[in-house]
């Protein structure tokens, strides 16, 4: 792995107004960005409920080309394999991915290109990977009354590995899908340029915990969301037939929901510490029920910019996929932001 071309990169930085025989703000050079975006959702192997790589890929290249800055050059993977060829000469990598997760080695590639000044925007799951079954005595450590469930494939259990170090950010579990406010946390940050300071979003509120040293971290989206509601404790009933699909549902309307209708101690993920404790030390969170929603981090002289919004699902023939904040202009605009932030 090496640092993008100097001649790019002196570009990719410019702050003011560069000599004449250097690029302006009208004749930048081309930026190469990596996008990996794939794989099928290995945690469930039912593709009704994949997540649309094929859709959010087509979006990512789309909005990428509507970039004025300069002309993003784009490659694609469906995982993270030979990152080293990939990031080479990439200024930025762009991640939206079902299950797949860089292995060791590819995630040392990543690291050090990261800290050689790569940006990175990772999007919804990029922050999971691997859920394993669990076992009768996992539930002695859980946060919260269980059983094994649905024919021993309930609940998961996420596994941290390497990756989620360097990305900064470890999925655990999700709320069902419901419609909730997301409260901008700092409104002078490039990601949130335009976004108004409160917004709705119909969305899987995803729960990750944030690694590493919290003071390289600039909090830039939050919800509020208390972990032991009956919605994540009976979180399995989403996935049961009959269920009354509703994303404009609130909180209060989908706990309803599931305390008059859920079977109790049938949770989707077992989950054995609440991030937001980890996360509360955070002086822009300041408690567990403070859910960070996105961040920018610091890796050496480069960045990550996380999300966890982001969540969709495959078309079948007759039955078209949820595409939920996909279809949200504001979620448009943030990841519009995002790929702005990371070519400046």
């Amino acid at each position: 792995m090496s640092k993008p071309p100097t001649s790019q990169a002196s570009t990719h930085n410019m702050k003011e107004k560069a000599p004449a025989n250097q690029p302006t703000a009208e004749r930048r050079q081309p930026l190469r960005v990596h996008v990996v975006c794939g794989d099928i959702m290995v945690v469930t192997n039912r593709m009704v409920f994949d997540h649309d790589v094929q859709y959010a890929n087509r979006k990512i290249l789309e909005w990428m080309d509507e970039y004025q800055g300069c002309k993003l050059v784009g490659t694609v993977s469906s995982d993270y394999s030979d990152l080293d060829k990939w990031l080479k000469h990439a200024h930025i990598l762009v991640s939206y991915c079902s299950g797949p997760i860089a292995d060791d080695q590819n995630t040392e590639v990543l690291q050090k290109w990261l800290e050689a000044g790569g940006r990175m925007i990772g999007i919804h799951g990029t922050s999971g990977g691997y859920a394993r079954r669990v076992k009768e005595e996992d539930f002695s450590n859980a946060l919260f009354e269980g059983e094994i469930h649905s024919n021993g494939n309930g609940p998961r259990k996420w596994v941290k590995k390497s990756f989620h170090d360097t990305l900064g950010a470890f999925f655990m579990a999700h709320a069902p899908i419901h419609t909730f406010p997301v409260q901008v946390a700092d409104a002078e940050h490039p990601l949130n340029a335009g976004i108004p300071s409160k917004f709705a979003v119909e969305d899987e509120l995803y729960l990750f915990e944030l690694e590493g040293e919290l003071s390289d971290y600039k909090i830039l989206l939050t919800t509020d969301y208390d972990i032991m509601g009956v919605d994540m404790v009976r979180s399995n009933y989403a996935y049961t037939k009959g269920y009354p699909w509703d994303p404009k549902r609130n909180i209060q309307e989908l706990q309803e929901l599931y305390a008059k209708n859920a079977s109790p101690k049938q949770s989707e993920m077992l989950v054995d510490r609440d991030p937001g404790e980890r996360n509360a030390a955070h002086p822009a969170l300041g408690s567990p029920v403070k859910r960070v929603l996105a961040y920018e981090r610091k890796v050496g002289d480069g960045a990550v910019c996380y999300m966890g919004l982001g969540h969709c699902t495959v078309n079948t023939p007759g039955r078209p996929g949820y595409k939920g904040p996909w279809a949200n202009p504001t979620f448009e605009q943030l990841v519009k932001n995002a790929i702005a932030w990371a070519a400046a």
